[in-house]
């Protein structure tokens, strides 16, 4: 049942990798990224892998592209909306959320709050 949010491409691909949510509990992710096609997200998951998707850096690239092809990462930072969400999420003026206010990588759309590990 997908019904959660998550707010850092990141760390959420890695809480999936590490198998603290399940990919199917997840609605789309935000991101702070600004990648406008498949170059610019190539070379955003190639930095992600050896910063972050170390312990399984292959598998978190295949799940990282199912989210991209299946147009479940919103940027921001592009432009893209964040719809009835965009209320209730810490934005910098550039569109990247603010983690630090918000205190967690997951949000739950029905309650508007954070959910934790």
């Amino acid at each position: 049942m997908a019904n959660l949010v998550g707010l850092s491409f990141s760390f959420c691909i890695k809480a999936i990798l590490l198998g603290k949510i399940a990919e199917g509990e997840v609605s789309y992710i935000v991101a702070s990224t600004a990648a406008r096609d498949s170059h610019d997200w190539a070379n955003v998951i190639a930095s992600y892998k050896a910063a972050y998707w170390y312990d399984d850096p292959d598998t978190a690239e295949q799940i990282a592209w199912r989210f991209i092809n299946s147009k479940k990462v919103i940027q921001p930072r592009l432009g893209e909306s964040l719809g009835e969400l965009q209320a209730y999420l810490p934005l910098s003026q550039e569109g990247v959320v603010q983690l630090g206010q918000f205190g967690e990588n997951w949000i739950d759309p029905e309650t508007k709050q954070p959910h934790r590990l």
